[in-house]
């Protein structure tokens, strides 16, 4: 199972088809940000170079699409999961990703919406948390999140 990281984006203040993106509620930095990342993206490198250019990715959720899409959450048992925090972790991603359920650690797993079968056996049991948005920078990989009508807490993941 991956490590999941997350950043925080501090300095600047079901699967679900992929929609225009939403992003008039998150900072004006980070707006501006993104349509470096998603608008001048170039597709034309010389791919014979890369060692693994198989992408099978949805094409709703390329970065150049500038789609927002939701992104489910669910609370894992923390001992199913391979996952580490860091000191110093901001109280309020504390809060969004690690609680105690019945005395039993949990962690918060965001699912992409293509990925949501790879997770299936750690997914069993698990709870349903809240929905979180979500559009893919430069990288698909990479993606920025946010709780559902709460841009000014972005931050980023891996997809």
């Amino acid at each position: 199972m991956r490590v999941w990281r997350v950043l925080a984006v501090q300095s600047l203040s079901m699967l679900a088809l992929a929609t225009p993106i939403r992003a008039e509620g998150l900072a004006p930095p980070l707006r501006e940000w993104l349509a470096c990342e998603q608008g001048r993206l170039s597709r034309s490198v010389d791919t014979t170079r890369l060692v693994a250019l198989t992408n099978h990715q949805d094409p709703r959720f390329a970065p150049e699409r500038g789609a927002t899409f939701t992104i489910k959450s669910y609370w894992v048992d923390a001992s199913k999961m391979h996952s580490f925090t860091g000191l110093g972790i901001p109280a309020d991603l504390r809060k969004m990703f690690l609680r105690s359920q019945d005395g039993q650690k949990q962690v918060r797993l965001l699912v992409h919406p293509e990925s949501e079968g790879l997770y299936r056996a750690a997914l069993q049991g698990a709870q349903r948390g809240d929905d979180f948005m979500a559009t893919a920078t430069a990288s698909s990989r990479t993606l920025m999140v946010w709780p559902q009508n709460q841009p000014a807490r972005a931050f980023f993941g891996p997809s």
